[in-house]
This record gives structure tokens, sequence and C-alpha cells, in this order.
């Protein structure tokens, strides 16, 4: 949230793509009421379903939208083992999987961009792998 809110504030156009609408759209309001001119919004994207993904990416280009920076932050826990719907253990396809599949169906958009700068890819991590 707060990397949205600082983008918004330099008036970056920002998509906020969320498995929760509800709180992404809560989200979104809490960023506009305290910057009225913010340019927010809110998507949904369910790193759980590959389909999802590809159908995000796909509406996203079709949008000819430009993508001068793709952050990744999603990321769960699990303390038991749980298969997505695509078979896969639900950890390794949000954390990694999930988000390179975007990535890849993004690159148009970011090779397509016109900027000074070339695209960026950030993808935030965390050391929550180390259960003890």
């Amino acid at each position: 949230f707060e990397i949205a809110r600082s983008l918004a504030k330099h008036g970056c156009q920002v998509i906020l793509a969320c498995r929760n609408m509800a709180k992404g759209e809560a989200a979104c309001a809490k960023i506009i009421k305290e910057q009225e001119n913010a340019n927010v919004s809110c998507r949904e994207l369910d790193l759980c379903s590959l389909r999802n993904v590809k159908q995000f990416a796909e509406q996203y280009r079709q949008e000819s939208l430009p993508l001068h920076l793709l952050i990744l932050n999603a990321g769960v826990l699990n303390t038991r083992f749980k298969l997505t719907q695509n078979g896969y253990e639900e950890m390794f396809q949000v954390n990694y999987m999930a988000q390179a599949y975007l990535t890849v169906g993004l690159l148009t958009s970011m090779i397509t961009t016109k900027s000074d700068s070339p695209p960026r890819v950030i993808a935030i991590s965390c050391e929550s792998h180390r259960v003890e």
C-alpha cells in the first residue's frame, strides 16, 4: 500500500492488482481521500489462477496502456500443503510461478511503452521462507 500511495503522490498512474477487490477498492479510496487528484484504480488479479493471470495480462495489453514499472509484491505463507486449481503447490505458484507468468504476459506492454528510461520490474520478497 505504501508504495502505491507514494507513486500516486508523485503523479504516477497506479493500478492496484488485487485478489480481494473490496480491500483493493478500500485502498484506492484511502489514497484518493488523501490526494484528490490521484490517478489510482483497482483490478482483480488472483495469482492462484494462472487463467486469471493470463486474462489480466491480455486485458492490459488490449487497452494499450503504458507500463513503466511493474512491482511484484504478492505472497503467501502456508503452513500446510495446498494445491491450486492448476495443480501446483500454492506458495510456489503465488510467490513465483504466477508472478513470472504475469511478467512475461506484460513484457509487450513494457517494451512498447515510450519513455526516456527503460521500464522496470521490481520483485519484492521477504524472509518468511525461514521457518524455524
